[in-house]
């Protein structure tokens, strides 16, 4: 649950992994896994930007 909630703060899975010094699949792996136990948490889509 760390991890989700530092994504969360975070915004990006990269500077998630960075932070909880974990690599970025190593990360990915533990989410997937969190998303099993309680359903989608993290969306896959890109974020969008506005002009």
């Amino acid at each position: 649950m760390e991890y989700a909630v530092a994504i969360a703060d975070e915004l990006n899975f990269t500077w998630t992994a960075a932070r909880c010094r974990i690599g970025q699949s190593g990360l990915s792996h533990q989410i997937t896994q969190l998303e099993r136990e309680i359903g989608p948490c993290c969306s896959n889509e890109p974020a969008a930007v506005s002009a």
